[in-house]
């Protein structure tokens, strides 16, 4: 399969120049069965990252870059997951981080997980045999925790245990069923996000344990505004949920009540026994009961049909 390691950039000249080598070098030769690409999507990096890569990019022909305004790390990687769906025929993309908190030698076993049959592989830090790094102090630890315990139970998804991971594979035809154009967020909350929509396709999902670490060269980039962003996320995705269930009770609800009352007043105005009387007098059936409620059945479901589809198309068009 065609797969791509998407890395978004700014300011990691550093990072990139030691980290393409070793994926050209130690990790991709290791991966026998896949044709392995490297997109970097650089924010028009003012430390020169895109020289550096450009330099690479006369070594190796599998790597490409994708250059734009700094509009936040959601827009690059939808950008990159884009770009490398539809000009590098990618089947699958890998979500990783140029920073090295994200260990490059975890790539082969994402892609064993997938080779076993998985769709999505997170790289879980909750899982046994994953962690975080130990230079966290404890308010951070606990926000990290915190923040995913808060959208396992407001998404209620407990079969997955790292819900902010962003090491992940995923193959494309799960990204093409979800707007990625209209994500709620453009900056580190489009991970819940896109992680909600892929779920929502029941796709076969495996976490394989990572060990996240903490930046080598340059500083984090999380902001408190990330944090208030995630919760946000979380919530709207929520309420876009509660709309769908309150669609489907109210045009089931209301799709329910046209039938049974237009199947009751058919049979109570006398409609269906005048339609059963003609069949019987040409002969084409003789039991009159039976017959007109099943006349009476049928006006009821067809108005079901004509109700939900107005109530689908025309009313309650909110989600």
């Amino acid at each position: 399969m065609r797969i791509t390691v998407i890395l978004p950039t700014y300011n990691e000249r550093v990072n990139i120049k030691k980290l393409i080598p070793i994926l050209e070098e130690e990790i991709f030769p290791k991966i026998k069965n896949h044709n392995m690409h490297i997109l970097v999507v650089d924010d028009n990096s003012p430390d020169g990252t895109a020289e550096e890569v450009k330099e690479f990019t006369k070594k190796w022909e599998n790597i490409a870059i994708l250059l734009a305004e700094k509009q936040g790390l959601g827009a690059a990687y939808v950008r990159g997951m884009r770009y490398a769906m539809d000009k590098m025929e990618a089947e699958v993309v890998i979500e990783f981080d140029a920073d090295f908190q994200h260990d490059p030698h975890d790539i082969p076993r994402l892609i064993e997980a997938m080779d076993n049959g998985a769709d999505y592989v997170i790289g879980s830090r909750y899982v046994l045999g994953g962690g975080i790094p130990k230079e966290w102090k404890i308010h951070r630890k606990i926000i990290s925790r915190f923040g995913g315990l808060f959208a396992q139970i407001v998404l209620w998804t407990w079969n997955i245990h790292d819900m902010t991971s962003g090491y992940k594979l995923t193959k494309t035809s799960l990204l093409r069923n979800i707007d990625l154009d209209h994500l709620y967020s453009k900056y580190y909350a489009y991970k819940l996000h896109i992680l909600h929509d892929v779920l929502l396709q029941k796709p076969k999902v495996v976490e394989v344990p990572i060990i996240f670490y903490e930046r080598k060269e340059g500083s984090s980039k999380i902001t408190q505004k990330d944090l208030l962003d995630s919760f946000w996320v979380v919530i709207r995705l929520r309420i876009r949920d509660s709309k769908r269930l309150i669609k489907f009770l109210v045009v089931g609800g209301t799709g329910f009540i046209v039938q049974v009352v237009t199947q009751e007043s058919s049979i109570h105005l006398g409609i269906t026994a005048f339609i059963t009387n003609i069949l019987i007098n040409h002969g084409l059936v003789t039991d009159l009961t039976s017959v007109s409620h099943s006349i009476g059945a049928g006006f009821g479901a067809e108005a079901a049909i004509i109700s939900n589809f107005l109530f689908n198309n025309f009313c309650m068009g909110f989600v």
